[in-house]
């Protein structure tokens, strides 16, 4: 978990992650210069549970020009810090609650398919007092409704042209995390890893809920403005530069080398990614 100024939603949080029905082993918090009392909450956290609880104050990545730049940058040092010492890695966010067996249904998901090493999941909507507010993230932002029946492109593709990989619902198998890091500056974390993945063919989604995705004024990123917000502009937010940057172009072709179908490498190609992300700007 990344952390700033997050003391209105996190205890919350944290109670969710220390009650889960499969014990986690670890709790690694990075707390990105917080001027509220979220180091206090975090200090007593560590002092509660000290077998579990390890809190990090992250180094100034002065080089994300951008909230979600900065964020993907925050997520790829964490990341790194964390991939050795787990066999599988829960991303969380700071204001959502994860529901009860979130770790046992993932774990069983990597368990029963070993070569799947990213999950992302489906989430029910939460008000700021965590009211349910009868909506599920996925309504807002689906997977393509045949997914596990579509081809390796095609399912690049969709998830090229709709980032529905949501990084708070996301499980990392940590070997996969030795090929995916660092991000790229200017990625998203939950971008990068989910299209990554998808290329490599070792992205899954779990349609089941396995959080409580919080709705507030706060965020920085995600389905806030529910009542105003259009798709295009949350895919905006989710892929800040991808239409306007040659490199975010340059690095998904980059991945050409991560599969062996040829048909995803076509994809990859120059022409290809840029009418993909044209395609979906026209909506």
């Amino acid at each position: 978990m990344v952390t700033h100024n997050g003391e209105r939603y996190l205890e919350a949080q944290l109670e969710s992650i220390v009650h889960q029905t499969f014990p986690v082993d670890g709790v690694h918090i990075f707390d990105d210069q917080s001027s509220d009392k979220t180091w206090d909450i975090l200090l007593s956290y560590r002092s509660a549970y000290p077998e579990i609880f390890t809190i990090h104050r992250l180094p100034g990545l002065t080089h994300a020009k951008t909230i979600p730049a900065r964020i993907g940058a925050n997520f790829s040092y964490a990341l790194n810090q964390t991939r050795e010492q787990y066999d599988y890695i829960f991303l969380s966010d700071q204001d959502d609650c994860w529901l009860p067996n979130r770790v046992e249904s993932q774990l069983q998901i990597f368990t029963l398919n070993p070569r799947i090493e990213v999950i992302a999941a489906g989430a029910t909507l939460i008000g700021e007092k965590g009211t349910p507010i009868g909506r599920t993230l996925q309504e807002l932002f689906p997977a393509h409704p045949e997914w596990h029946d579509l081809s390796p492109a095609a399912r690049l593709r969709y998830i090229l042209a709709n980032p529905f990989a949501t990084g708070a619902t996301m499980a990392v198998a940590g070997r996969h995390l030795k090929r995916t890091l660092p991000i790229p500056p200017g990625w998203l974390h939950d971008r990068w890893l989910s299209v990554h993945s998808v290329v490599s063919g070792q992205f899954h989604f779990q349609p089941e809920p396995v959080i409580a995705y919080r709705i507030h004024e706060g965020q920085s990123v995600g389905a806030m403005n529910l009542r105003s917000a259009s798709r295009t502009a949350w895919v905006a937010g989710r892929v800040p530069t991808a239409l306007s940057t040659a490199k975010q172009v340059i690095d998904l072709r980059g991945l050409q080398a991560e599969s062996t179908d040829v048909e995803v490498q076509k994809e990859l190609q120059v022409t290809k990614i840029i009418k993909t992300y044209l395609t979906r700007a026209t909506r």
